[in-house]
């Protein structure tokens, strides 16, 4: 946790996963509301419909445990749509650094893994050393085993349809071109906030990246019927 909760009022959207902030965390969730007043929109998905989600601009439940395939579908989206701030990926991430070739994953398995006693040898995964033991990295991000292509063709499964058959959310729902679905609502220069269930990040709403997978900010706080549409809450 780098900032203070307070800091939630200055984001411009905030996406709630796995969480339920307004019973949990009401203190904190104030400033949330703040936001909202603010003109922010709150998104909220969970399997349950909580008092996070009954005030919510988007509601989003989906089938308990799929949140993973939840959140590759938005790192797809960001990652083919260019919503991720160059700069701060390139100079602040490790985004940019080659992995050896010794790197694969075939088959829902990563290179090194010993079926025996079920663990990975990670040294595989290691970086590529130049000759004075610095990793080497690619700043334009093209290289085929930078960190962000392996990072996007691994995502690059996780489609819209895709995505809706593991999570139960309506396919139509999480993405409406007039702005009122999930991926529409984080647009570039938008300070955005995530909270699921890690921890919090950066929220000082200053417009710049502050993560590796969202634009303008992102930030975690902590943290299951079955599911077929996004809900838009029209109230104020």
């Amino acid at each position: 946790m780098t900032n203070h909760w307070i800091d939630i009022k200055n984001s411009d959207c905030i996406l709630v996963m796995g969480a339920n902030p307004a019973e949990n965390h009401p203190i904190s969730f104030k400033y949330v509301m703040q936001a909202k007043d603010n003109g922010a929109k709150l998104i909220c998905v969970d399997p349950r419909f909580t008092r996070t989600a009954a005030v919510a601009d988007i509601y989003a439940p989906l089938r308990s445990g799929t949140d993973i395939a939840f959140l590759g579908g938005m790192i797809k989206y960001i990652l083919e749509n260019g919503l991720f701030q160059r700069t701060y990926l390139t100079n602040y991430t490790n985004a940019p650094f080659i992995v050896n070739e010794k790197y694969s994953f075939d088959d829902g398995l990563f290179a090194g893994f010993d079926p025996e006693n079920k663990r990975y040898d990670t040294k595989l995964w290691a970086f590529e050393m130049d000759a004075g033991g610095i990793p080497k990295k690619d700043p334009t991000l093209r290289h085929k085993r930078s960190v962000f292509q392996l990072l996007r063709k691994h995502f690059a499964r996780y489609d819209l349809k895709t995505v809706s058959k593991i999570t139960g959310t309506s396919e139509d729902r999480i993405w409406i071109n007039d702005g009122g679905g999930i991926f529409s609502d984080c647009e570039q220069d938008l300070s955005t906030g995530f909270s699921s269930g890690i921890g919090l990040g950066d929220l000082d709403g200053d417009g710049d990246l502050d993560a590796f997978i969202a634009h303008g900010q992102l930030g975690l706080s902590e943290g299951g019927g079955l599911p077929n549409e996004v809900w838009w809450n029209e109230s104020p």
